[in-house]
């Protein structure tokens, strides 16, 4: 755009004859220098880049002016006074455009600020220098997995190798196109603080982080393959509740936590344990397991407040539960395949509501309130024993009342061949179904493996990335709540290797030990028929030495 005002004096740059006037002529264009540039910041100190403004006027001739305004596309980036200087952040990098403008005349140039930072846990061993050069050994990566995806929010990771002999001394490296972080340690485990983790999060939301070892071992250097860590745009919301059988409660742990809390575990009446759960806004269903019993027992407890409290007196048996979208409602299923009406906001029990001639068990309300997912099963033989179960949709009114079955997915059935589909859950916006599926029971069944299906029908998708491998017990898939329509998380209890915290083998006396892990779910790849799952994170300030496991997603 041609600037309608003239200019008299525009120029401040002075050469050997002294300043230059400029003549009165409309500004026709703009040029911004250095019109591409990468600085580097760090906590300890901000770059500074001079931007200068070259004006073009409508006879023809050039100069430099300064009445100009400057501005940032991105803040993150640092400031831009009105001289034109740029001071970087010393918090994070960022690509920025650096604009100019006068009078709707307007020029661009592209800014990028590299932070980095070196973190010394050493206690001066080595430096960052140390480790440059060619590297003639391989240091071997035990945690996390090559391709892990982490909300923006979590606390930190830890990231765990084995031992290379002789070195005295180990470089982790961050790297991408605007983070350059190194962490110096003499240890095979490191997390980085939460504060530093959450500049290299923040900063690269969105995008991987590029993530390699190197050893110090004498002269040599020997350095791990790189391993890409994506951070997802948007931060992941609630707190994940898992039963703790070690805690004989459920203990819960938000995904920002820094450290777990056992939420729930009360003595009333010596129960074995709290263990089956649902959170759903301000209520919470539970089964209780009762001392010298085989059986567990419907329980409803009222969150809303410091402490949690039962609104329920334990004299109906109950295993799984699921609440209705608002909290307001609860069914429940028994050892025979009924199910259970509750008033989720008393405690009280309604009545039992079922299918004619149907064993219904493992029910998971729909989102939007208008049906059900659940397992119906041939025959049954507890609360979690059955045989040829099938994914079937249930409508449900307001009353509780259920309507006709529809199947959803029912595994080819033979005596070879004898799968079992169990464990379902609604994705937060209706449209998928996590549920487990192996041969014979699904009560710790080492096979588990996790799938998913559209609620509408079609052909389930193993979540190949998630489960990692076979014999892994991965079990009970639950949905974190929407963050956003690309990503959508699911935590469930594995019993697998987290680099050198938890092994498993023949000899472990903790081989029975489950852990909670988090995998993200891409819908839009789903919709291609292909695996939706990332390879799963270790949930951050869980127990490492309890067995957690039946994982539930809440407030």
């Amino acid at each position: 755009m041609r600037s309608q005002f003239p200019l008299l004096v525009l120029v401040a740059c002075a050469g050997e004859g002294g300043e230059v006037v400029v003549p009165a002529s409309a500004v026709t264009a703009l040029e911004i220098s250095p019109t591409s540039t990468t600085v580097n910041t760090s906590p300890d100190e901000a770059a500074t880049v001079q931007y200068l403004a070259t004006a073009t006027f409508e006879d023809g001739t050039r100069a430099e002016i300064d009445l100009v305004s400057w501005s940032l596309s991105n803040f993150a980036a640092g400031t831009i006074d009105a001289d034109g200087l740029f001071t970087a952040s010393t918090e994070n990098g960022a690509i920025t455009t650096v604009v100019a403008e006068h009078a709707g005349v307007s020029a661009e140039a592209e800014l990028t600020v590299v932070y980095g930072d070196v973190i010394d846990e050493s206690d001066g061993a080595a430096s960052v220098d140390d480790f440059a050069g060619a590297a003639t050994g391989v240091v071997q990566w035990l945690y996390p997995p090559d391709g892990v995806a982490v909300p923006r929010n979590i606390p930190s990771l830890s990231f765990m190798w084995e031992p290379l002999s002789g070195a005295t001394a180990y470089r982790l490296s961050f790297t991408t196109a605007i983070t350059t972080v190194y962490l110096i340690t003499t240890e095979t485990t490191a997390t980085v603080d939460g504060a530093t983790w959450q500049t290299i999060a923040a900063t690269n939301a969105g995008g991987e982080v590029a993530v390699e070892v190197r050893a110090l071992a004498g002269d040599a250097l020997a350095a791990s393959a790189t391993r890409s860590v994506t951070v997802n745009r948007l931060d992941a919301f609630g707190s994940i509740y898992y039963w703790s059988t070690s805690d004989a409660g459920i203990v819960k742990v938000p995904i920002d936590a820094v450290e777990p809390e056992l939420y729930y575990a009360p003595n009333l009446n010596a129960p074995n344990c709290v263990a089956c759960h649902v959170v759903r806004e301000d209520r919470m269903g539970v089964a209780y397991g009762i001392e010298g019993e085989l059986k567990f027992y419907t329980g409803i407890v009222d969150i809303s407040g410091s402490e949690p409290v039962e609104l329920t007196t334990r004299d109906r048996v109950g295993y799984y539960s699921t609440l209705d979208p608002d909290g307001k409602k609860m069914l429940t299923s028994d050892e025979t395949g009924v199910l259970s009406l509750w008033d989720a906001t008393t405690g009280a029990f309604v009545r039992q509501t079922s299918v004619a001639d149907t064993i219904l068990t493992q029910p998971d309300w729909s989102p939007d309130g208008t049906q059900i997912v659940a397992v119906a099963a041939k025959q049954m033989y507890g609360d979690c024993c059955f045989v040829e179960g099938k994914l079937v949709l249930v409508p449900i009114d307001d009353d509780g009342n259920l309507g006709a079955i529809t199947t959803l997915y029912e595994p080819e059935y033979d005596y070879a061949n004898t799968l079992n589909v169990y464990y379902p859950s609604f994705s937060p916006d209706g449209k998928w179904v996590a549920f487990n599926m192996a041969k014979g029971s699904g009560y710790d069944n080492a096979e588990a493996a996790l799938y998913v299906i559209s609620a509408s029908g079609g052909e389930p998708i193993e979540l190949a990335a998630a489960n990692q491998g076979a014999g892994l017990t991965n079990s009970w898939p639950h949905w974190g709540p929407l963050p956003d329509d690309e990503v959508f998380w699911l935590a469930f209890a594995s019993k697998r290797t987290y680099g050198n915290l938890v092994n498993y083998g023949e000899d472990d006396p903790m081989a029975w030990q489950s852990q909670i892990w988090v995998t993200a779910f891409r819908p839009a790849t789903a919709e291609q028929g292909l695996d939706p799952s990332a390879p799963a994170f270790w949930l951050p300030n869980q127990d490492a030495v309890t067995s957690n496991h039946t994982t539930y997603w809440g407030p």
